[in-house]
């Protein structure tokens, strides 16, 4: 059996995870990792959130789907419901969804001929 255990450090979070059945002889592994969660910069700290999230799902064989399946679980960071962007940011949002646009529109052309 699987067991993690969380504990908060000054500068993020520390991850312990104990299996009692490593190798599957009764053996008993701990792996402890470090996750910094500072606030060097909102998207840092957002990724590293993320990545301790979804190495808890792993650790605990969540299947989050894949790069290859119809569905894939993801971690997105978007502007807060109250949150004014400059124009700046509106700027390269649009130039984003732009960009995500003009992917599907060559995915569709792609499929129509392979059909």
């Amino acid at each position: 059996m699987i067991k993690i255990n969380l504990q908060n450090a000054s500068n993020g979070v520390i991850k312990t995870v104990i299996d009692n059945q490593y190798n599957g002889a009764n053996q008993t592994a701990e792996i402890i990792k470090v996750y910094e969660i500072e606030e060097e910069s909102s998207e840092t700290y957002f990724d590293r959130v993320s990545e301790l999230l979804f190495d808890i799902a792993r650790d605990l064989c969540l299947f989050t789907g894949s790069e290859v399946g119809p569905v894939k679980m993801d971690i997105i960071t978007d502007w807060g419901v109250d949150y004014l962007p400059s124009d700046e940011e509106i700027d390269q949002r649009i130039k984003d969804l732009k960009s995500e646009l003009k992917e599907l529109q060559f995915y569709k052309k792609e499929l129509k001929l392979n059909d």
